[in-house]
């Protein structure tokens, strides 16, 4: 997946991929490779702020992000939980002053609450260096089409195997 996108910013004499900054014909041939590799799952949270009934959620964007992420990772921990597991985070994603934050919460989710054996990691990464975080930035955008403008093409190339919706019962509602 690095190599994808590696590839493209040197074929393309850029520094960083953007996906606002890509044609649609771009998008859509980085989303055909990306099926091509078999090394990964896609997964992502979607929240609909606008149905978060709890004050201190909608106001602590870390709080938010965590407790949010916490359901993929039960999903992904479910049926993926035979390995150890490696998450890259988007620095950008959290404050400076809580990065431990969400390692240590998934963490205690994880080995208390779902029985996990293995190793589980969080690393926070710079997206414009990182390429797997600019892949996720990828299908980040492909998310946000589908739902906030109805545009499914490279969400529906992408074919995420883990999909969060939360509130679950009242989102898009």
């Amino acid at each position: 997946m690095r190599n994808i996108i590696k590839r493209h910013c040197a074929a393309h004499n850029v520094p960083e991929f953007k996906n606002r900054n890509t044609t649609f014909l771009i998008r859509q041939n980085i989303a055909h490779k990306l099926k091509q590799v078999t090394d990964h799952t896609i997964g992502y949270v979607c929240v609909d702020k606008t149905k978060i009934q709890s004050l201190q959620l909608r106001s602590d964007h870390n709080l938010l992000f965590n407790y949010t992420f916490s359901y993929l990772m039960k999903e992904i921990i479910a049926t993926e939980g035979g390995q150890d597991i490696n998450i890259l985070v988007d620095n950008r994603n959290q404050k400076v002053m809580s990065t431990n934050s969400l390692g240590d919460y998934l963490r205690i989710k994880a080995y208390a609450e779902w029985g996990f054996t293995h190793d589980l990691q969080v690393h926070y990464c710079d997206s414009k260096t990182d390429r797997l975080v600019q892949v996720a930035d990828f299908v980040a955008g492909s998310v946000l089409e589908r739902y906030k403008n109805r545009k499914k093409h490279i969400y529906n190339m992408l074919k995420p195997e883990y999909a969060v919706r939360f509130p679950n019962a009242q989102f898009g509602a």
